[in-house]
């Protein structure tokens, strides 16, 4: 079981500290407190339940696997290509609650040396390798759940 997933959801994870920290101290040029808004704690909120469900999916995952071949199994295809499946949409989790939490950074978030400007482009890059891809893994995941063969001759 191999989860790539992990980079791209602590870098969400560390992208949500940074905007929880920028918040604190954040006024806007008219004067409003950006932490007293109720739109920032949505944002936050939200990303953060999302990087919290994806870290679990994969723990759930990692301990099914533990328990698998803790037991001297092998795990069916059908549990390889979930696995697949989850990984991928870890993944597209950590990149939602990132893209969320980007409009807060204002025109500041744009520049290249802006910290949450380096994660928003580390979480999209993370998920373009292809054991990353949603499209594929979860479009073999549908395949196989409808009776159909799968397209991924790495499984």
């Amino acid at each position: 079981l191999k989860h790539l997933s992990g980079t791209p959801v602590g870098t969400a994870r560390g992208a949500i500290e940074l905007i929880e920290e920028d918040m604190k101290s954040r006024i806007t040029v008219t004067g409003i407190n950006l932490a007293d808004q109720q739109s920032v704690h949505l944002r936050i909120a939200e990303s953060a339940a999302e990087v919290d469900a994806a870290w679990a999916l994969l723990i759930r995952d990692c301990a099914d696997a533990m328990r698998i071949y803790g037991a001297g199994k092998e795990p069916g295809m059908d549990q390889r290509l979930a696995w697949r499946r989850n990984d991928a949409f870890a993944g597209q989790l950590a990149v939602r609650a990132v893209d969320r939490l980007h409009s807060l950074t204002g025109g500041r978030g744009l520049s290249l040396d802006n910290p949450f400007q380096l994660a928003w482009r580390n979480v999209h890059a993370a998920v373009q390798q292809m054991l990353m891809s949603w499209d594929m893994h979860g479009t073999n995941y549908g395949r196989v759940r409808l009776g159909h063969s799968f397209n991924d001759p790495r499984l």
